[in-house]
């Protein structure tokens, strides 16, 4: 049994079973549907938006260099009255209306700039909301798993006395993002993990000595109780967990794998002094009782699996070598590719739905799709096309 009372399963099989097809579940298919529209109706309003600051932008620049010319034309106007204006006056009055106009214009350019930059703000505003939006919604899409998993690492870290934990997943139609998980929900993570926090008194063999009154050799064992995790990586088939002494600089790096029905377990001591590989060293392998260690490595793995329940949010999303989460937020390209990845199975599910005699609110409907897919305006006929809506 685990610590909080469930029944300890493989961590393998969980692994597996998570890194299978994603689920044809209607309510995870609509939210995933939902998710990519909204996603694509918030992009094109911030593209919206930055046509809309360019323009503005543009525009003030070039209201505020015209008023910046207009000295210049007033002085060159003054300069073509007649010659019946002699010299000296023609000077004195092209003085006084240049320090008028002067002025006047800087004045004028000020309540200009401050009217622009007001406009320009408020369109800033928007333009970061519509990003977060945007976001949130393919955090959302993501959150769906509408692509099939071909490889995961998760891995935790102790940072400034708490644990960063990540979960980086390599997809088909070469995809990959990185969620950050949110450790102070674990039960496991949220405080500082021990090596006997499932084992009390453990101790492993870490070198063999000889006593006076027998010539065998014993082994000199560390005690565990003082090691605290501060790495681990989890993939399909290993973890690999590094242990540090509270107060002295020795670690313990355990590897646990894990192969069908096979598992096997490999320990290194390692200090200022010596590094030992105990499970290649037979001498001391034979005084291991793996068997507790290998326990906790165990529930260890399965505290790593069950962190995907506390995902804080996506941290990378790579498309084609191309940062889609990035400043630009250049995710056009990424959405054309989700769409024709899980365009099958929405057109499966909305035909499914359209000959059910009883309707749901989690099922996909044609109909439910077309409103939806026309939030987007002017842009939802390539979505209608490929989810072989065009002529509904």
């Amino acid at each position: 049994m685990q610590s909080d009372g469930k029944p300890v399963s493989s961590a393998t099989a969980a692994q597996q079973q998570q890194q299978q097809p994603p689920p044809q579940n209607s309510r995870v298919l609509k939210q995933s549907f939902s998710s990519l529209v909204d996603a694509m109706r918030f992009a094109y309003h911030k593209e919206q938006l930055e046509s809309k600051i360019q323009e503005r932008e543009s525009r003030s620049n070039k209201g505020l260099a015209d008023l910046e010319d207009l000295n210049g034309k007033i002085e060159a106007l003054v300069k073509t009255l007649g010659d019946e204006i002699d010299e000296e006056t023609l000077s004195e009055l092209s003085s006084q209306i240049s320090g008028f106009s002067h002025l006047a214009i800087e004045q004028t350019k000020a309540k200009v700039d401050q009217k622009n930059q007001a406009e320009l703000a408020e369109f800033r505003t928007q333009l970061d909301s519509e990003a977060t939006k945007t976001r949130q919604s393919i955090e959302a899409f993501i959150a769906t798993t509408p692509f099939m998993i071909l490889d995961k690492v998760l891995s935790v870290k102790l940072v400034d006395g708490a644990y960063e934990a990540k979960g980086a997943y390599r997809c088909t139609d070469d995809i990959q993002y990185e969620y950050s998980y949110d450790t102070k929900r674990s039960r496991v993570f949220s405080r500082e993990f021990r090596l006997s926090t499932f084992e009390k008194d453990f101790r492993v063999p870490i070198s063999l000595g000889k006593t006076w009154l027998r010539r065998d050799q014993v082994p000199d064992y560390e005690r565990i109780d003082q090691y605290a995790l501060i790495s681990a990586e989890s993939s399909e088939t290993n973890l690999i967990v590094v242990f540090k002494h509270l107060e002295k600089e020795s670690r313990l790096r355990v590897i646990y794998s894990k192969h069908d029905s096979h598992s096997s377990l490999s320990i290194v001591y390692s200090d200022s002094q010596k590094t030992v590989d105990i499970t290649s060293t037979p001498s001391l392998n034979r005084f291991l009782d793996s068997v507790p260690l290998e326990k906790t490595m165990e529930r260890l793995w399965l505290a790593m699996i069950d962190l995907e329940n506390y995902k804080a949010g996506v941290t990378k999303l790579v498309s084609e070598e191309v940062n889609v989460l990035d400043d630009k937020l250049d995710c056009f390209e990424f959405f054309a590719k989700s769409w024709r990845i899980i365009a099958p199975r929405l057109i499966q599910e909305m035909k499914s739905s359209s000959g059910s005699q009883s309707a749901s609110d989690d099922k996909l409907t044609v109909s439910f799709a077309l409103e939806r897919i026309g939030l987007l305006g002017e842009n939802a006929d390539p979505v209608l096309e490929i989810l072989e809506l065009k002529n509904e």
